[in-house]
């Protein structure tokens, strides 16, 4: 199916467009068809064009987004690139956090302790300077 020309022999109401190109608003069916057809359409085109019309198009693609779909944006670039300051006290379990503290001297422990993070990384410091009660330290 085409999406330049409305389907001919739609049951219901009249079709409602907008502007000179046929985009079915009141017909949800029909509207994610045509959507994803032109989605494919932009996709195609995007793996043909060089890397600086790629950056012109996504950059006027920004420009017109709300702050909502900006911070979207933002937030799928951030799960897709990593970062390169990595606080991984967040990301690995205690347990093996604690462990790759325990083969830093004192010295390197107080400086990872005056970090300033979300977390307070005071409390892992601390606790990979002195074992667990009861066992023994890794």
């Amino acid at each position: 199916m085409m999406a330049f020309a409305p389907p001919k022999g739609t049951d219901g109401p009249k079709m409602q467009t907008k502007m000179s190109t046929w985009t079915p608003l009141n017909h949800k069916l029909l509207n994610d068809r045509v959507f994803e057809e032109r989605r494919a359409l932009v996709g195609k085109w995007f793996d043909k064009w060089t890397d600086s019309q790629r950056r012109r198009i996504l950059t006027g693609l920004l420009e017109r987004c709300s702050l909502s779909q900006q911070k979207f944006c933002c937030r799928k670039l951030q799960e897709k690139i990593p970062a390169e300051a990595l606080d991984f006290t967040t990301k690995l379990p205690r347990v093996l956090s604690l462990r790759i503290f325990s083969f830093l001297d004192p010295r390197s422990l107080c400086r990872c302790a005056q970090v300033k993070a979300k977390k307070p990384r005071g409390a892992f410091c601390k606790d990979s300077l002195e074992p667990e009660r009861g066992k023994k330290h890794m």
